[in-house]
């Protein structure tokens, strides 16, 4: 009977020491994920770099150092040039910066790259990284501009009436737009340009169709005013 009420007496101490110890990972875990939520984000500045340069160099393996240049011109030629002419929210653009890294397929008719593009309004707390795309149709490119990313200038820095620097937004995209465009033995992720092909953009079996797909959305592009 002893034995009885000291094995009851036990089980009770047991919950009461588990219903402690539980209370104790729950308070661990609100304070772990209340200082995680006050610290802001900081990047390897070595390791983005090697991101950034290893993507530039792999591409300018593909298609040449002068080729390169000569796309990454032109797409700012056509960003100015729709800006110019009030195509869509390019008409709103004040102050941005292509990207420098060019990320090329193995077919060398595709391409991924980011426009960087701050703020400027005082009433602004956020920047983007708005993904942009160029296809390569008939020995000619043609670009457009895809999905974006949001960056809450809160997690970066103190001031978030303060646009975030072209070396903070060029780190934030090696890690999240860049990263994976290369496989770890430094070949190319064709993966990388799924989105390319994807039902986000239409449906087809061929090039030709998808030629006939990117050309309807540049012709699109050009309507909205």
């Amino acid at each position: 009977m002893l034995e009885s009420k000291l094995g009851f007496l036990n089980k009770k101490l047991n919950k009461k020491d588990m219903l402690h110890q539980r209370n104790k990972i729950l308070v661990l875990l609100f304070i772990t994920l209340l200082s995680w939520q006050c610290q802001r984000v900081k990047y390897n500045k070595k390791k983005m770099h090697t991101i950034r340069k290893e993507c530039m160099v792999k591409s300018q393996e593909i298609i040449g150092k002068k080729e390169y240049w000569q796309i990454y011109n032109n797409i700012n030629d056509s960003i100015n040039n729709w800006i110019k002419h009030k195509l869509g929210l390019y008409k709103y653009y004040k102050s941005f910066k292509v990207d420098t890294i060019l990320c090329i397929n193995s077919a060398k008719n595709k391409l991924i790259t980011g426009i960087l593009l701050k703020c400027v309004s005082d009433e602004c707390s956020q920047d983007d990284i708005i993904y942009f795309n160029g296809v390569k149709i008939k020995s000619k490119w043609y670009f457009f501009d895809g999905p974006s990313l949001v960056l809450i200038r809160k997690y970066y820095q103190k001031n978030i009436h303060k646009p975030l620097s072209w070396e903070i937004m060029e780190q934030i995209a090696a890690d999240q737009l860049y990263r994976g465009y290369l496989n770890k033995d430094g070949s190319i992720n064709d993966n990388f340009f799924y989105d390319l092909t994807s039902g986000a953009w239409g449906e087809a079996n061929t090039q030709a169709e998808w030629d006939s797909i990117y050309l309807e959305i540049i012709k699109e592009n050009w309507q909205k005013q």
